[in-house]
């Protein structure tokens, strides 16, 4: 049986959509939706055109019937490392916000948190990534969906479902540490990987945006007219436009590698990146991945969908855009449960209670197990009554075997002359005894040896009977 989610990625100056199909066999990225919003610097005014956008996507792609998950911008969210004496997600949920209150210039009313676990602490405890966002930010998010008529079933973050799609489109991510940078317009997400797991994420307020502003700034054009020249013109210099978003870059790559320092030296022993992958927009620029690369003195490649491991059908056009789709695809894996964590922002009304897809994620366990228990049990039974049937007939093989070695099978042969001598010994066995009787000498001086018998007279009439037959 499949299942089919939409991921929607909210980007400051575009929208992604993916919609993906999951099944027993895999998973398939079925329709794809990309599209640049008309860009401005005004908050109000941006979150009017991403909603203008989502209006005219839902009119494309027809009414929803499936489950759609967002995340907040990563600059919304900040994360804390924290070291847990327990490893249950429930209990985990419980304690967060009370944990992190001491964090965040927040109140607890003030904010929503969830969480990541990053690994197992000794004696039983585990190392857990929460993630903290404001209230108010969750409210605008889910206002800017609402005017499309859409109600995200989760709200999650960024950052993880980029990873999860990055490690459903090749098995091979992240094995060794690495340093996960999604270059987005309004900021730029470092994240530090390995074996699957999120351990270090950091929003910088600085992106593609940053960049266009320092070339508008250097050749005294306007904002749109600079952002089409960065795009023009690659990453080097001696290009009026391209020296200047050179320079923004090196600003940006130098505050990413102070953020991977205090990662690094952050009182633990934490493993350090071996290379450096690209994501996002701006993945796209030329001369990005040489110019990073060479900032940050690893090797750096934009993200590709690798070969082998669980299948993950994405097309030709996936495969292209898969650094820029990353985000709402792995979205959309979310909802179809292909992720490892589930990060929503929204289970705050279970943080006291039970969480009822944790419930039901329990009982469908305990079902799956009965239904198991019960088949091994008839598996049984079958065995058990097989074995006794070949047991039943090795016995009865056993007795017959025995049987007829004791008691040989007796034939009875037929032989006619035996049978006329034994017949003629019982006449004359007979004739003896019949001699011996008080009868016998009458009727033998009656009929004397070799005389003739005397004939019987004819009664009357016979002699007539007889001429008349003649």
């Amino acid at each position: 049986m499949s299942s089919v989610a939409v991921g929607v990625d909210l980007g400051a100056h575009s929208l992604k959509v993916v919609e993906v199909e999951s099944s027993w066999r895999g998973c398939t990225l079925r329709r794809i939706y990309c599209q640049e919003l008309e860009r401005s610097l005004l908050a109000p005014a941006q979150g009017e055109h991403v909603a203008g956008a989502l209006g005219e996507w839902s009119q494309k792609w027809g009414r929803l019937r499936h489950p759609v998950v967002s995340s907040l911008p990563s600059s919304s969210v900040t994360a804390h490392s924290l070291r847990l004496p327990f490893r249950g997600s429930r209990k985990v949920r419980r304690v967060l916000k009370y944990e992190v209150e001491s964090l965040v210039p927040l109140r607890v009313e003030e904010f929503t948190a969830s969480f990541s676990l990053a690994g197992e602490a000794d004696e039983g405890g585990a190392v857990v990534l929460a993630l903290v966002a404001p209230k108010a930010a969750l409210e605008k998010h889910l206002g800017i969906l609402g005017s499309a008529g859409l109600v995200p079933t989760i709200v999650s973050f960024g950052p993880l479902a980029t990873l999860d799609f990055c490690l459903a489109a090749d098995p091979a991510f992240g094995r060794e540490p690495t340093a996960l940078l999604d270059l987005g317009a309004g900021a730029t997400s470092v994240n530090v990987v390995e074996e699957g797991k999120l351990l270090f994420t950091r929003s910088i307020p600085k992106g593609g945006d940053f960049m266009t502003l320092r070339v508008a700034d250097a050749l005294k054009v306007p904002f749109a007219e600079a952002e089409a020249r960065k795009r023009a013109s690659p990453l080097r210099e001696g290009d009026p436009a391209g020296s200047a978003a050179r320079a923004a870059l090196g600003e940006i790559l130098q505050e990413v590698e102070l953020t991977l320092h205090s990662y690094l030296y952050a009182g633990e022993r934490r493993p350090r990146p071996e290379r450096v992958v690209l994501v996002g927009g701006g993945a796209a620029a030329g001369g990005i991945t040489e110019a990073v690369g060479e900032a940050l003195s690893l090797p750096c490649q934009r993200f590709e969908p690798g070969d082998g491991g669980p299948r993950l059908g994405m097309g030709e056009e996936g495969r292209e855009k898969a650094y820029l789709l990353a985000t709402a695809a792995g979205l959309a894996l979310q909802a179809t449960g292909r992720r490892k964590d589930e990060v929503d922002f929204r289970q705050e009304e279970y943080a006291l209670s039970d969480d009822p897809r944790e419930s039901r994620r329990r009982w469908t366990g305990v079902g799956v197990g009965l239904v198991l228990l019960l088949a091994l049990l008839l598996v049984n039974l079958y065995i058990k009554a097989r074995l006794n049937e070949r047991e039943l007939e090795a016995m009865e093989a056993e007795i017959r075997k025995n049987l007829t070695t004791a008691i040989p099978e007796v034939r009875r042969v037929v032989d006619p002359v035996s049978q006329a001598r034994v017949r003629m010994r019982e006449l004359e066995a007979r004739v003896k005894v019949f001699e011996g009787t008080s009868i016998a000498g009458p009727l033998a001086a009656r009929h004397p040896e070799g005389a003739e018998p005397a004939a019987s007279p004819e009664p009357p009439g016979a002699a007539a009977r007889g001429q008349h037959r003649r």
